[in-house]
């Protein structure tokens, strides 16, 4: 009887978010919406945990997947420029979890 080691190591994902709007009027921020997607490779796995959507330290909202966005409270943040918004993948035991910087905003 021959014994060999196998090793299976986690699934690499890529993680991307969009934002609905990139101008919202104070007291209005709940019409934010972001927009994370994760993708698993290879295909065919379903991404499970949570996706932390954040500028610098401050925490916007999180998604639990498999749902894909969330929104802003109503006056959370102050008035002001929020460049390095960014979604974090928590990953799970078998998708490693890493910050992705977001696209372009969508008009």
């Amino acid at each position: 009887m021959g014994v060999a080691p196998l090793t299976i190591t986690q699934a690499a994902t890529a993680t991307t978010l969009s934002l609905a709007k990139t101008t919202v009027a104070y007291g209005s921020e709940t019409t934010q919406v972001f927009t994370a997607t994760v993708t698993p490779t290879p295909s065919g796995i379903t991404p499970t945990g949570t996706v932390t959507v954040t500028s610098g330290t401050t925490t916007l909202c999180t998604i639990t997947l498999p749902a894909t966005t969330c929104a802003l409270g109503a006056t959370q943040l102050a008035p002001g420029s929020y460049p390095n918004v960014v979604a974090t993948y928590g990953g799970n035991a078998t998708s490693p979890g890493r910050p992705r910087p977001p696209p372009c905003p969508s008009p």
